[in-house]
């Protein structure tokens, strides 16, 4: 049984390889600044080691426009085609290229009328409610605000599995930052901190970093309300934890999905993790030593 198992395995990892390598495969990103430039090129390595086949690979700037990636594409006689980053995607679903198989990667805004296989640039919510239980284990409901144009499917995968996991979803549905700083300002007054926990999604419409995030770390310090992030940026201005991508996993797994037939998206699913000491100890949370050497990054930094 062990041998037919492994020949099942051998065989469907080959026949992915074989499809992926009869394609004329393409990749591109936006040439953007650090971090987010290692990001993407970590991505891209992740797809190299995963496939037979060496892909094209662009960085294009800020003046690219949908018509000369029509035009490259067609130049290039790609067949499939991997955007990283909303930039891209949103640039290839402009370009209407309806002969090319187009997987998305990194995406963070996903926008439910593109309908396209990828893999997010965000922790699966299961991930981030596993993460809770260990530093918060009397806390039974969880809020988030969230935008519902760009963020609904990520807090639909949240409803979900947040029940099996022992914990209540307590949502809401914003559609400006004005009406997502009045929402924070009544949750906030009105939480529970012994039972109630706030996740920050990654979210620009709902979530500015200037007005709304100072609010929520500066009442949840007074307060102390845990607060957990899709964002490791902000484990650094005082949020409990955030996990984030493996960016190379997440190229390996755009391989596959390029192949898949059904539109789909899916949250990463293996993880680094952002903490930030100075509030766990603020919260009266213990870390222990083995647990600190398998944190990616630590804040303040030591």
């Amino acid at each position: 049984m062990r041998n037919f198992l492994l020949a099942c395995v051998v065989f469907l990892i080959c026949g992915v390889t074989t499809s992926y390598a009869a394609e004329r495969t393409a990749i591109i990103f936006p040439d953007v600044r650090e971090p987010y430039r290692t990001i993407f090129r970590d991505i891209v390595t992740g797809v190299k080691n995963s496939s037979a086949v060496t892909p094209l690979i662009y960085s294009f700037d800020e003046n690219w426009r949908a018509e000369e990636l029509r035009a490259w594409v067609s130049t290039n006689q790609i067949t499939n085609l991997v955007v990283l980053g909303n930039q891209a995607l949103n640039l290839a679903h402009a370009g209407n290229l309806t002969d090319v198989r187009i997987t998305a990667g990194a995406i963070t805004n996903w926008p439910n009328h593109v309908a396209v296989n990828g893999v997010a640039y965000l922790p699966a919510p299961s991930a981030l409610f596993k993460e809770l239980t260990r530093y918060a284990n009397t806390v039974r409901r969880v809020h988030v605000i969230y935008e519902s144009s760009v963020n609904a499917w990520q807090v639909e995968i949240a409803q979900r599995e947040i029940e099996r996991l022992g914990f209540s979803l307590q949502v809401y549905k914003v559609a400006s930052l004005q009406e997502a700083a009045k929402t924070y300002s009544n949750l906030l007054s009105g939480i529970n901190p012994k039972t109630d926990a706030i996740w920050l999604p990654l979210d620009d419409q709902s979530l500015d970093s200037r007005v709304i995030l100072p609010m929520i770390l500066k009442e949840s310090w007074n307060r102390a309300i845990v607060v957990f992030s899709s964002n490791p940026a902000h484990v650094s201005r005082g949020v409990l934890f955030s996990l984030y991508p493996d960016s190379r996993y997440l190229g390996q797994q755009l391989v596959p999905l390029s192949q898949a037939t059904t539109a789909s998206v899916l949250p990463a699913d293996k993880l680094k993790k952002a903490f930030n000491i100075r509030t766990a100890e603020h919260l009266n949370i213990n870390i222990t030593d083995a647990e600190l050497k398998k944190i990616d990054i630590l804040f303040p930094a030591r």
